[in-house]
């Protein structure tokens, strides 16, 4: 039995102390500066009282070296620990990476589509001759694109293994030319450009027709308020933001073919709102909802009321525009889209109001 004098209980008490502290010293502080500082002076202190015979009750054993690897080992944890955390945050939930939606969905492309460069299924890792200085490289007749927005294209190649039509190393060329096949409304120049662009599938996500929709109308140097709007309505005691869609944005192709599978829309729930011009103190302009009907039955029923609107209408500053403000319910009847088929839905899903939809989708395109 160990007295309260013995040097083992000194010891003993010391290295308990220091692995509460330790627990808890990161907690304490805001820096690493701080604790590693601590843990070098006690690297010091301890080694000098090893060699110097101070502290005799810490120290029984000169070739022990134990109290000085002790602060050693918190101090690589204290300059670790924070790396390692933040790596591992980070690598849990990395910014730019594929989500398990267009994982999932890539998997299945790879695995359920046919090898564009002929039926070597090695043809991915193999290595081809760059072509001559002006020349192009030439595609067996078996390619075919991958058509999707720039910013998937690496997670096309990388995952599926196969070829976009376009990535993020940003080429003028072809990303204008998806732009004008996701905005288009025209059925002409929709078949011409899918021909032109060799496409033999179409994946596209939610973020394509809400959140990243507003790049291919700027790529494709149309006006974004041809297809939507922010408006302000007053609700709760101050004026809320509102995002409206117009009908140019339910006819473009790419809206067509995600929010509604490429399948003709009769079910509509047009919705017309009365708004006016307005400036606020700082001299900005906005649009501001006065009245929102959504009692109309079919949307020629909406054209008749917005032109008795408009002759009846007040004064100059009350304007009336058919909208929906759900971009997955359309206030206009929609054409199918020819040729395309749905062949894969992932089975993570986003919502919108109260529908639940595969967060992506790929559709075969057979002209």
């Amino acid at each position: 039995r160990l007295s309260p004098s013995h040097p083992n209980t000194t010891r003993e008490f010391a290295h308990a102390a220091v692995s509460v502290f330790c627990f808890f010293a990161l907690l304490l502080f805001k820096s690493t500066l701080y604790p590693a500082l601590l843990a070098g002076i006690f690297v010091v202190v301890n080694f000098a009282s090893v060699k110097l015979g101070m502290f005799s009750g810490m120290n029984l054993d000169k070739r022990n070296l134990g109290t000085v690897y002790y602060p050693l080992s918190f101090l690589a944890l204290v300059l670790l620990l924070p790396n390692i955390l933040q790596s591992t945050q980070l690598a849990s939930s990395p910014q730019f990476g594929p989500t398990d939606g267009w994982e999932e969905s890539m998997t299945w492309l790879r695995n359920n589509s046919p090898e564009p460069m002929g039926n070597n299924p090695d043809a991915y890792y193999a290595s081809y001759a760059a072509p001559a200085p002006g020349q192009q490289f030439v595609l067996p007749s078996s390619a075919y694109a991958v058509t999707s927005w720039w910013d998937y294209g690496y997670w096309i190649t990388r995952i599926a293994h196969r070829m976009p039509n376009a990535n993020p190393s940003q080429q003028s060329v072809p990303i204008t030319n998806l732009a004008n096949l996701f905005t288009s409304d025209n059925q002409t120049q929709i078949n011409s450009l899918l021909s032109q662009l060799g496409t033999k599938y179409v994946v596209s996500d939610d973020l394509m027709t809400t959140s990243k929709y507003w790049a291919m109308v700027t790529w494709a140097n149309k006006n974004l308020q041809d297809y939507e709007d922010t408006y302000y309505v007053y609700y709760q005691n101050k004026m809320q933001p509102l995002t409206a869609y117009y009908p140019d944005y339910y006819k473009s192709m790419l809206v067509r073919l995600y929010n509604f599978n490429g399948q003709a829309v009769t079910n509509v729930k047009p919705v017309i709102i009365t708004y006016s011009n307005q400036t606020d103190g700082k001299g900005q302009n906005y649009k501001q909802i006065t009245n929102i009907s959504d009692n109309i039955t079919s949307y020629a029923s909406d054209l008749q009321t917005v032109a008795s609107l408009e002759v009846s209408k007040p004064n100059n500053n009350t304007f009336y525009r058919i909208v929906s403000f759900d971009p997955f319910t359309s206030p206009v009847p929609l054409d199918p889209l020819p040729g395309m088929t749905l062949v894969h839905s992932s089975p993570d899903t986003i919502t919108s109001g109260n529908e639940t939809i595969p967060e992506v989708k790929v559709f075969e395109y057979k002209p």
